[in-house]
């Protein structure tokens, strides 16, 4: 509130004679109006708001747009040269501040007929004749009746709501590149990624990724309200870059999504070797205007360049440009492109983490060199221990790239990888990764969290298509048919839909309508479709088809020169139909391979470990080992189990040896008991989430 004094009033007045005097001047803020007034930052704020009740910002930003509305009125520059009179800097920047402040853009106020309007004003106003007195009497007790609501929704109810702190989640919008040079696009873009990169190593704060604000970067005529609200975060960042030269001149805009309200627009004007200072700067000024809890080690890591060498990072904003551009696509001859520029700017720093965690990526996805790969990670991980991107790396290759699968260590750095990015990386493989230790409510339970991250239409599409794929798996299949609805993938309704009618199939014992719609599934590889065929096959006991499809796996085999190994259904297959030599090359070889597999997985073996041993033996009718093996598999850890699986139990004449057997049936029991458990435990956390799964 105004205070009124005299020293107070001199005080404005010269402050706004000095915004009139340098507003014009595009990096003239708040830093350069406090040095005119020999003040600290801090204490011009506060002073400022003790008077006016408005930021520093506010007053700028106001009298600058009454300076561009009153350069329009008089017709005689255009709507680019009123931006730079008034000191935006950007007309595009120019334009996009107007419209929020005025509610149409710029073009629209030069064809305005000012002078007409003021007429009629001027003219309605003093025409006033005696008939109308009453009329300006109801007039006036509408407009007390106005004021006195407007009083209520501006001044009591934000006192009501004084103590209501809003949520800390932001979204980093695409910077405007207004640089003369458009190739420079990847300079704007990677202070963007640097921008959130170091806000999400604020714990206090929720950041979106840049995969889900990409949209509004063509999709820009909404207003930041709309986007917050689309977006579902409290606070938005947008903002303008332009490089000319070796000069980087960078405008960001803080506001709150909701009302609108601009909490700072600060133009900055850096040399190209400042760009990694200025990333750290503006992260710190916008976690600081919030009010987030920024712990001492949190600044440290804000502060720590990934890299002292410009040209360097150069090279990195480059390969990280064009792997966007790609659309995470796996052209072979871009990955080149892009792991030339990481190798090139490993060369001329070998010490920079984040171009080994990417080059790792990109090796282990274009090449699928998961040695090298994971080489690489390590080495990111050598230099800077909190590398999300990298611990994000090791994860995926422990849980699909490594020859026992690694899941407790998977899971160790995926949790570290949600650590150090504050959520931005991790998540999504946590899902995956519960899912292959078959912990099933936990993986939905983090795909689901991984939805509350992604907006964007890919990233959404890929977790709603797993969740659909594991829950149809878990039986849950009239569920995974809502979701299959919503995803928007060319094909992917369809293939939602056979997966569907497929798991519905197997938890119905309708063997042979599985075995008609296997075939149309294109889950991806031939291997596991043939094995799928197989077992419905041992299932219905029709040896002879079964048969078949082992033949036509091993022609396939040999035609891609590959070596035909010991495989369990292959040779209880052949055992069946009398290949007794066949059948002990197949048997012996998977029980040789499942032991020495059990004995390198270690503490790592579980349950399903020991039941694939169990029915090893069973095949071999060694009932003995059979039941002392199943002792094991009971006393390890419970796990969850799919619909497959269970079908695999009851219907499998592998089997036979021990069917019969109590301690079989009492562990069969149990396994359909647990699966009805998760069920309805996925059940009421769906029916939970539905909002964030978009079913509401």
């Amino acid at each position: 509130m105004a205070s009124g004094s005299p020293a107070d009033d001199v005080f404005i007045r010269k402050l706004q004679s000095i915004i009139q005097t340098k507003m014009s001047e595009s990096d003239f803020g708040v830093n350069e109006l406090a040095r005119e007034m020999g003040m600290s930052r801090s204490n011009l704020h506060r002073r400022v708001s003790d008077i006016t009740g408005n930021s520093v910002v506010t007053l700028i930003s106001e009298a600058r747009l009454k300076r561009s509305m009153e350069l329009l009125k008089e017709q005689t520059y255009t709507v680019s040269e009123v931006s730079w009179k008034a000191g935006f800097g950007s007309a595009t920047y120019f334009d996009k501040c107007f419209r929020d402040y005025y509610g149409y853009p710029p073009g629209e106020a030069v064809k305005m007929n000012f002078n007409e309007n003021l007429n009629k004003v001027k003219k309605d106003a003093v025409v006033q004749s005696d008939s109308n007195k009453k009329r300006i009497l109801i007039v006036g007790i509408s407009l007390i009746t106005l004021v006195t609501v407007l009083l209520v929704i501006f001044f009591i109810k934000p006192f009501a709501k004084k103590n209501e702190t809003l949520q800390k989640t932001i979204a980093v919008l695409p910077f405007y590149n207004d640089s003369p040079d458009s190739s420079n696009v990847y300079v704007i873009n990677g202070i963007m990624d640097g921008i959130i990169t170091n806000l999400s190593k604020i714990s206090d704060l929720t950041v979106l990724p840049r995969s889900s604000v990409e949209f509004y970067r063509k999709n820009r005529p909404k207003s930041n309200k709309q986007i917050a609200r689309e977006l579902d975060v409290a606070y938005i960042v947008d903002g303008s870059g332009q490089k000319t030269g070796e000069q980087l001149k960078i405008t960001i805009n803080l506001m709150e999504g909701e009302t609108n309200k601009l909490l700072f627009s600060e133009l900055f004007t850096k040399s190209g070797e400042e760009i990694l200072d200025l990333e750290s700067e503006i992260a710190m000024l916008i976690g600081n205007t919030i009010d987030a809890n920024i712990t001492p080690e949190e600044t440290t890591r804000i502060e720590k360049k990934p890299t002292d060498n410009i040209a360097a990072y150069n090279l990195y904003l480059q390969a990280r440009e064009l792997w966007r551009m790609s659309g995470f696509s796996f052209s072979k001859p871009l990955f080149q492109q892009i792991e030339n520029y990481l190798r090139d700017a490993i060369q001329l720093d070998s010490t920079f983490s984040e171009s080994y965690a990417t080059l790792g990526w990109i090796i282990g996805l274009s090449k699928e060199n998961y040695d090298t790969a994971l080489y690489l990670a390590n080495r990111a991980l050598h230099f800077d221990s909190k590398n999300a991107l990298a611990h994000d790396l090791k994860g995926w290759i422990y849980t699909w790239h490594s020859n026992p699968p690694k899941l407790r260590e998977a899971e160790e750095e995926y949790k570290l990888a949600v650590k150090y990015s504050n959520g931005l990386i991790g998540i999504r493989g946590l899902g995956d990764m519960y899912f292959q230790k078959r912990e099933l409510f936990k993986s939905i339970e983090y795909e689901i969290k991984d939805l509350k991250y992604k907006k964007d239409s890919g990233n959404i599409n890929v977790t709603l298509g797993a969740i659909c794929s594991y829950i149809s798996t878990m039986g849950l299949n009239e569920e995974a048919s809502v979701i299959a609805d919503k995803i928007t993938f060319p094909g992917s309704d369809s293939l939602s839909f056979f997966n569907c009618m497929y798991w519905t199939a197997i938890q119905q014992s309708d063997f042979h309508t599985a075995l008609k719609i296997v075939d149309k599934i294109a889950h991806g590889k031939f291997d596991r479709i043939n094995s799928n065929k197989i077992a419905v096959c041992l299932w219905l006991r029709d040896y002879k088809s079964a048969l078949k499809y082992v033949e036509e796996f091993n022609e396939l085999l040999r035609k891609q020169g590959k070596e035909i190994t010991a495989r369990l259904l292959a040779g209880y297959v052949y055992f069946k139909n009398g290949n007794k030599e066949k059948a002990d090359f197949h048997l012996n070889g998977a029980l040789n391979n499942q032991l020495k597999y059990i004995k390198e997985l270690g503490q790592d073996a579980n349950q399903s470990h020991y039941i694939y041993l169990v029915s090893i033996y069973s095949a071999l009718g060694n009932r003995e080992m059979a039941l002392k093996t199943l002792k094991k598999a009971l006393k390890c850890e419970e796990i969850d189990h799919l619909i497959f699986e269970v079908a695999d139990l009851k219907h499998n004449p592998i089997y036979e040896t021990i069917a019969d057997e109590p301690e079989f049936k009492r562990y069969v029991s149990s396994v359909e008991s647990r699966i009805h458990d998760t069920q309805l435990k996925v059940k009421e956390l769906l029916k939970k989430e539905w909002k964030v799964l978009g079913l509401d």
